[in-house]
This record gives C-alpha cells, structure tokens and sequence, in this order.
C-alpha cells in the first residue's frame, strides 16, 4: 500500500510538473506576442516623421483668387475664434477647449516663425489637417476637427494656408501646453484612436440634388463641421455617425441641438427662419443664438459683408 501511494504521489508530482512547464511555455508565448504586438503599434504610431521647416512663403507665390476663398473658408471654419484666447490677438492660440478628457489648448496658427506655423510648408499643414499630424510628427488632439476637414478639397486646404500665410499679423506667443491625466496624455495612443475613427473619405457630391444642395453639404461635412458640436460623442470622444449623426450634442457645457428632420429639428422651419438664425442670431421660431454659436454667427454674419 505505501509504495502504490508513492507511486501516485509521484505520478501527481509529475504531473503537476508538466502542468507548470506547459503554463510557463504560454505565458512565455504571450508575452512573446505581447511584444511583437507593442513592437509593431510602437513602429505603427510613430511612423510619421518631422517635416522640415521651410523659408516662410511670400504672398506673390498665391493667387488674389486663393487668398480669398480661403479668407471665406476660414470665416466658415471659424478659425479665428477657435485658435484665439480671451483678449489675445487673433489666430495666436491658446483658447482652452474643455473636454471630458481634460482642458486642450489650441496652437499659435500665426505666420510667426517660432511660435507658430510661419515656417510650415504645405505639406505639413496639409498632414495636420486631415490626418492630425502635426510638422514634429505630434498627434493632434480630435478636439481639432481634422476628422471633418478630411472631407476637404487639398485645393480649399491650400486656400486657408495662403489665407494664414499672407494675411494674418504674426504673433510671438507660445500657448499653455495641454497636459492630460494618463492615459489621454499619451499622444501616440491617438494613432489608435485615428484607426477606428478617422474617415479619409473624401466628400462626393450626389449627382440627384443640385448644386445649392451639394455646397451646403460640402460645407456642413467638411469645412463648417457643424456635426462636431451637434453630433453626440461616444466614450473615445469620436462622433457618432449613422442614424446618430446631428442628433445633438454639446460644446463645453452648452447643448448644441439636432439639426436632422424631424419635428423637432430647425430643419422643420422655413429656409429664410435659417437664413435669419445664422446671420442675425435670431428669428422668431428659433429663438436667439448664444454661447458658442454666438461666434458662428458673428463670423457668418461678417462673411455675407465681404465683397470680392
């Protein structure tokens, strides 16, 4: 009887053994595959390079054309106000953006040579646009809405930068660096975050509406990015699409409201009760513009006033 007991002692001993190596040969596995996997996301996020800086462009090398629309598309985009601190100078940055991530800091998107983009050739302004890449190869936070200027002609995007280049007054001013709780404050984590958000989809027109239509959601899609503000966001901060889009959202802590047809929605209304709400900031059946949208308005109401 005892020897059969050490015998299955043994056989037990054995056998949790071989148990204990198969469970070390996984785990070495695993963390083998971790690896790879850390490995090939690390060689993923960080494979944008640092662009060179360039002699600033002089207003000679753009059109009068060129300078223009992109005048009308930064009034459309409502740059000024979003890259503008109180009481700063236009354009210089530093306006913070509350998210539910933390407090982001817009940049200095003044021609100046140091602090701002003075020095960024097209290409680069071009990366940070539609695919949130700074010219050091930085992400840009999705509180700046590249995921809507993918959907932007790189002619109209040319446009804003000869706007920028020629005609903004240079700033030297370097805005507060965004510093978030961990794990938001790991750039490279956005590279993620652009692979199961970032649409690259350039805008098409619908050849069955006419062209009023087709501008108005090139517009609306792209430059304007109305659908930042009034589209809700899911736990990542990415807007929701489909069904979901423009169906209300927020900007800081004001509700911007659904914009899709229905009842409820401005789109229920007369074309000129619109036209009245996004120039005068007011109409009868849709009350009175405030809190961001306020600067909407202003910057719409200043382009119907340019003549060119």
């Amino acid at each position: 009887v005892g020897s059969e007991m050490c015998i299955r002692d043994r056989s037990l001993y054995l056998l949790k053994s071989q148990e204990l190596v198969q469970m070390k040969r996984t785990m070495s596995w695993l963390v083998l595959l971790a690896g790879i996997a850390m490995s090939v996301f690390w060689l993923y996020a960080t494979r944008y390079d640092q662009l060179p800086l360039t002699d600033s462009p002089k207003a000679s090398a753009f059109s009068k054309e060129t300078i223009n629309q992109g005048r009308r598309l930064a009034r459309l985009g409502n740059c000024r106000d979003c890259h503008s601190r109180d009481n700063g100078k236009p354009y210089s940055g530093g306006r913070p953006m509350l998210t539910e991530f933390g407090t982001i800091y817009t940049s200095n998107l003044t021609p100046e040579l140091e602090t701002g983009i003075g020095r960024w050739s097209l290409t680069a302004f071009l990366r940070a646009m539609q695919e949130g890449v700074d010219r050091h190869g930085n992400y840009l936070y999705p509180s700046f809405s590249y995921a809507r200027f993918t959907k932007m002609s790189e002619k109209d995007i040319a446009a804003i930068y000869a706007f920028i280049m020629t005609s903004i007054k240079p700033v030297n001013y370097a805005p507060p660096k965004t510093q978030l709780n961990f794990p938001w404050n790991m750039r490279n984590g956005l590279s993620l975050w652009n692979l199961l958000f970032l649409d690259k989809t350039k805008w098409q027109a619908d050849s069955a509406r006419d062209e009023e239509w087709n501008t108005g959601s090139y517009t609306v899609e792209g430059i304007a990015h109305c659908g930042s503000c009034h589209s809700p966001r899911n736990i990542l901060g990415a807007e929701k699409r489909g069904s979901q889009a423009y169906s209300g959202g927020y900007s800081g802590n004001w509700y911007a409201p659904k914009l899709y047809s229905d009842p409820s929605s401005v789109t229920s209304f007369a074309k000129n009760s619109i036209v009245n709400y996004l120039l005068d900031g007011w109409d009868k059946n849709l009350g009175i513009a405030a809190g961001p949208m306020t600067k909407v308005v202003n910057n719409l109401y200043d382009l119907s006033l340019i003549h060119i």
